[in-house]
This record gives structure tokens, C-alpha cells and sequence, in this order.
């Protein structure tokens, strides 16, 4: 495997990259169609459901503090943060406008601000943070799928599961998902038939603020396919391999508390996939080109099967299976420059700036 994968990362690389392709006859409508029906609208309302679920399911266990409420709450999480996993990189209105993502879940967090900000709160007991209305003028990493998986997993937790402890932890939790759920409602809600960010998409031209072409507006989906290759290897992978095992920081993965972290990198790639793969971007490119998408369709297979199991911890990951995590980051840098440069490229699209890559 890995020295199929060096090959390949070696070919593609060396190639030069494909000229832009002509616009003439592409139906870039047809492609946002697609991804919208077929991708976007399905992961917003699963996210929707599993979101009020995790609302739900919060409110029973400041109810019943018992274990068994807490570890039917964590697989609600659970279910939740694998859901966001699949849409958090989508570079559309619904999320980057008013810091929607940031407040859904704050993350990347290299400096640790989750940490810092929520632990005096709980020390406090700051009833500031219990309500939704007065939690939604807090700080983004105050809110969101971060700070409930420390209110959940992180240091006290057990709290939850005892009816004699103070229930401040507990309200404050209620108050996370109820904003949780206002959010997932309110994407939902965008891309729905009629709803806003639909209009915008179907309808490009002068007049959109969003879009003033099917072009346009089909460079900001390859681009968040860009940027979920890039957040589960830049962000995620990297900052946890270290420069040497020495230097392994497994602790600043995402959801590393809950035990998530490899499930969470799955999920960011399979919603990069999903907005290449099966959505019949083939149609759209010269027949000279589809080696492009036969290749993606391989490496994105690869990739998912370097990722340890997610049983194992990252800690055990990185640990254990350290090869397998450096793989992942030679395939997704392969990913990258096959989506970015050459498939780009190829459908006549330019992606413009991504903050990812620091330029």
C-alpha cells in the first residue's frame, strides 16, 4: 500500500497540470442540483434529527442522573458530531455567515481556548451559561459540540450521572444542545426546496449576492472538498503525529475525550467524497481528463482504509499505528493536489483563496 500510494502521489505531482477547460457546454446547474438534493439537504436534516434527539435526550438526563442516561446521551452525541463531521468544511452562506460554524463546533482550537474558557465557568458555577439565551452572547468556544464533549467526558463528568451532585454542569449541557438544535434547524431550514441559500444556488446571476454563476457556485463546492482533505490532514493528522513519535501530540485531535477522533477524520473525508464522487462530475469533464475521478475514487478508497479502527483510541493510534496515520497524510496530500490543482483545473473552476493553506 505504501508504495502504490508514493507512486502515485509521485505521477501526479510530476505531471503538468491540465490547462483550464472550456466553459462551452458544461451544465454546471446540473451538478449543484445534485450535490444539493443528493448530498447537502440529506446530511442537514440527519443532522437536524440527531441534534433535536441529542436535545432531547440531554433534558432526561438532568431528569434521571443515572449512568445509564449519560451513556445514552454520549451516543447521542456521538451520532451528532459524526453528522457535523460530513458538512463542517462546505464553504456556503449557511455556515460561515454570522460565525454559525464556529458556534456549532469550535474547531480547529491550537491554542486550546475550549479548555481555558470553560473550566473556570464550571469551577464558578457562572449560572450565566445554563440558559440559551444568555449562553448565545457568550464566546463561540463557550457554545457548541466542543464544550459538551468536555461537559460530557471531560474532568467531573461524572457529575452527571449523580443526582446528589450539583446540577449546574447539567444545565449548562441543556443549554448547549438547545442552542445545538437552533442551529442545526435553521441550516436545515437554508437548504430546504424554499428555502434562502436553495434560491441562491438555483437561481445564479447579476442580481444574487451569492452567486452570479453555475461556475462560481460550483468552485465553492470543490472547494470545500479541498478544505475537508485538508482539515483532516493539516489540522488533524499532523498536529498529532508530531515531527517523531517523541513529539506526538495525540491530545489535540478533535474529540480525543470522547474517544471520536478517528471516527471524526472519517467523517470530514467522506464529506469531501461525497461532493466528488457519485454526483456525476464525469459528465462535466473532457474525456482526456476522467483518469481524475478514477483516480480520486481510489485514493479516497485508500485513505479510509489507512485510518485505524475506530475502536482504538488516538492515543493507542498513534502509538500503534503510527504508519497508518503517515499514510493518511501522504494520501491526502495526493487528494489534494488531484482535487486542487488537476480536477479544478479541468472543470474550468478556480478556487480562489483557502485559508487552510496560508496564503
Amino acid at each position: 500500500m505504501m508504495l502504490r500510494v508514493l507512486v502515485i502521489v509521485a505521477g501526479v505531482l510530476g505531471l503538468t497540470a491540465p490547462a483550464v477547460a472550456q466553459e462551452v457546454g458544461r451544465d454546471y446547474s446540473g451538478y449543484l442540483d445534485r450535490v444539493l438534493t443528493e448530498v447537502l439537504r440529506p446530511s442537514f436534516v440527519e443532522l437536524e434529527r440527531n441534534t433535536a434527539a441529542l436535545d432531547e435526550s440531554l433534558v432526561a438526563l438532568c431528569a434521571d442522573r443515572s449512568a445509564e442516561s449519560l451513556d445514552a446521551t454520549r451516543e447521542a452525541f456521538a451520532a451528532v458530531t459524526l453528522n457535523w463531521g460530513r458538512v463542517t468544511a462546505l464553504q456556503i452562506d449557511p455556515l460561515l455567515a454570522e460565525s454559525q460554524r464556529e458556534r456549532f463546533y469550535f474547531w480547529p482550537d491550537p491554542r486550546g481556548v475550549t479548555l481555558r474558557q470553560i473550566q473556570p465557568v464550571l469551577i464558578e458555577e457562572d449560572e450565566s451559561v445554563t440558559t440559551a439565551d444568555s449562553l448565545r452572547d457568550k464566546s463561540v468556544a463557550l457554545q457548541g459540540l466542543g464544550a459538551l464533549e468536555y461537559l460530557l467526558h471531560g474532568t467531573g463528568n461524572e457529575a452527571l450521572a449523580d443526582a446528589s451532585a450539583p446540577d449546574h454542569r447539567c444545565r449548562y449541557a441543556v443549554a448547549v444542545g438547545a442552542l445545538l438544535t437552533e442551529l442545526a434547524a435553521a441550516f436545515s431550514e437554508a437548504i430546504a426546496p424554499d428555502g434562502p441559500f436553495s434560491q441562491l444556488l438555483s437561481e445564479p446571476g447579476p442580481d444574487n449576492p451569492l452567486y452570479q454563476t453555475p461556475q462560481q457556485a460550483a468552485a465553492d463546492f470543490v472547494l470545500s472538498a479541498v478544505s475537508g482533505i485538508d482539515l483532516s490532514r493539516d489540522a488533524l493528522v499532523i498536529p498529532v503525529l508530531g515531527d517523531s513519535p517523541d513529539l506526538a501530540r495525540p491530545r489535540t485531535a478533535p474529540l480525543w475525550r470522547a474517544g471520536l477522533s478517528l471516527e471524526f477524520l472519517g467523517s470530514l473525508l467522506a464529506g469531501s467524497e461525497a461532493l466528488l464522487i457519485g454526483v456525476d462530475l464525469e459528465s462535466l469533464l473532457p474525456a482526456s481528463q476522467r483518469w481524475i475521478l478514477e483516480s480520486l475514487t481510489l485514493e479516497f478508497g485508500a485513505i479510509h482504509a489507512a485510518i485505524p479502527d475506530a475502536a482504538m483510541s488516538i492515543e493507542a493510534a498513534v502509538s500503534e499505528q503510527r504508519q497508518s496515520l503517515e499514510l493518511v497524510t501522504l494520501i491526502g496530500a495526493n487528494l489534494k493536489a488531484l482535487t486542487g490543482t488537476y480536477l479544478s483545473q479541468s472543470l474550468g473552476l478556480s478556487l480562489g483563496f483557502n485559508a487552510l493553506d496560508g496564503d
